[in-house]
């Protein structure tokens, strides 16, 4: 029909749009009418500019200052995703956290039972792996960073600025290794990479989300 054949230009155009950007992990929300996702800094005027002038979908972009293009890289493969079978990640308190503040994350599983992975890398390029949880069930949610016994939390702490959280969801273990207590994000970004690649190799199935988590005085 003459509105589908309309309609197929734009989709494209919104497609080669998002591939184009560097840095940036942007989907697609079904209906065609936003595009969400994070970036760094000056992501949502470069999209805006890259996308068809009529038409063009509303925006909801998180952007970031910080390491952390490495590790968007290296998250290529993975398709970013906003359906309800995905991986999705939140900051149950919002944005901004101030200082000592605790950092909750409710993550919902998608839709095929997965290991979890979740790592906070700060603006000054440390990262840690936060939590690695046996398989979990189809569609799960979970509240992660709840105290509890000897466990005092997530707290939110300098250096200040836009950290960035990431959550992925792997059908096998993602490392085979447990990684570094702390680690520089370079070299985090060059295992993930590796791991991407390895689980694609052997037909594991992936989905991963991240959030931006900015941290004020």
């Amino acid at each position: 029909s003459a509105p589908a054949a309309a309609a197929a230009p734009a989709a494209r155009g919104y497609g080669e749009a998002i591939r184009s950007l560097a840095c940036a992990r942007i989907a697609e929300v079904p209906g065609g009418t936003l595009l969400a996702g994070i970036g760094q800094r000056g992501s949502t005027a470069r999209l805006r500019a890259a996308l068809p002038a009529d038409g063009a979908p509303r925006l909801a972009m998180a952007e970031f200052e910080g390491p952390y293009c490495g590790v968007v890289d290296a998250l290529r493969p993975v398709e970013p995703a906003v359906s309800a079978a995905a991986l999705r990640l939140g900051l149950a308190a919002g944005s901004p956290l101030r200082q000592g503040d605790q950092m909750l994350f409710d993550v919902t599983l998608p839709n095929w039972p997965a290991h979890l992975t979740l790592v906070h890398i700060a603006s000054d390029g440390g990262v840690a792996v936060l939590e690695r949880t046996p398989r979990q069930a189809a569609g799960r949610s979970l509240r992660l960073g709840t105290p509890q016994g000897s466990f005092p939390g997530w707290l939110a702490d300098p250096p200040y600025g836009t950290d960035v959280v990431v959550a992925i969801a792997s059908e096998a273990p993602l490392f085979a290794a447990p990684r570094p207590v702390v680690e520089r994000v370079e070299d985090f970004a060059a295992a993930l990479r590796a791991a991407v690649a390895a689980a694609r190799a052997a037909g594991n199935r992936l989905s991963a989300d991240m959030t931006v988590v900015e941290v004020v005085p």
